[in-house]
């Protein structure tokens, strides 16, 4: 299973994995992570709740998209 996106340009249905801006941003994280930026538990909601309390934290950006 995949995400479709709505490709305005070419007028027609993508597999929105396989752009190249996913491509690019899924380097850019890849990266962040490999240089230490990145917490490897990011994504975890136990451990980000407690990040949050200790207010240890730069951003935090929720979407709908």
């Amino acid at each position: 299973m995949y995400r479709k996106a709505w490709d305005y340009e070419n007028q027609k249905l993508e597999n929105e994995f396989l752009t190249p801006e996913y491509r690019e941003a899924s380097r850019v994280m890849r990266d962040l992570y490999e240089s230490g930026a990145l917490d490897p538990e990011f994504a975890t909601t136990e451990k980000w709740a407690d990040i949050k309390k200790t207010k240890n934290i730069v951003a935090e950006v929720n979407s709908a998209d």
